[in-house]
């Protein structure tokens, strides 16, 4: 499998679409440009050489790949958003503090980062009247 080469500033990366969707697929599903140029050329290890060569170059340089490993890790991260939010919030509400903590900054709730300062002087004044009352009060007798 050799690159095929088209007009371009950099003919290293001059590939189609297509083949750097298939090399973004195989390194975002954790095979490396060696494993894969084994692959190919199994018996011939100058082709096999060549080729890993080829391929890290592309990986490294071609900002296609990285867009197209990224957009894939993005929507793993939002297929699994909603469950792991559901059993964030299922310990939350088992009472596990830590958990509960994580909801509510993620919920934007409460915030542990903005310091809460009062400018102002707070009175309060209770206009209560004392009580009073009727009759005689009789004075109590001491008791040693």
């Amino acid at each position: 499998m050799g690159l095929p080469q088209k007009y371009s500033k950099d003919p290293d990366l001059a590939v189609s679409e297509d083949y750097v969707v298939a090399l973004a697929d195989r390194i975002g599903n954790g095979e490396h440009p060696r494993d894969i140029a084994r692959r190919l050329h199994p018996h011939d290890q100058r082709q096999r050489r060549l080729t890993y060569k080829r391929l890290r170059y592309l990986a490294l340089r071609d900002a296609r790949v990285a867009a197209y490993i990224a957009d894939d890790a993005r929507l793993e991260l939002l297929v699994g958003l909603k469950p792991a939010v559901r059993g964030l919030a299922g310990r939350a509400a088992r009472g596990r503090p830590d958990a509960a903590r994580v909801i509510l900054e993620a919920s934007g709730f409460h915030n542990p980062r903005v310091k809460h300062e009062h400018s102002g002087e707070i009175k309060i004044k209770l206009d209560i009247p004392r009580p009073t009352i009727d009759g005689d009060v009789v004075d109590a007798d001491v008791v040693d």
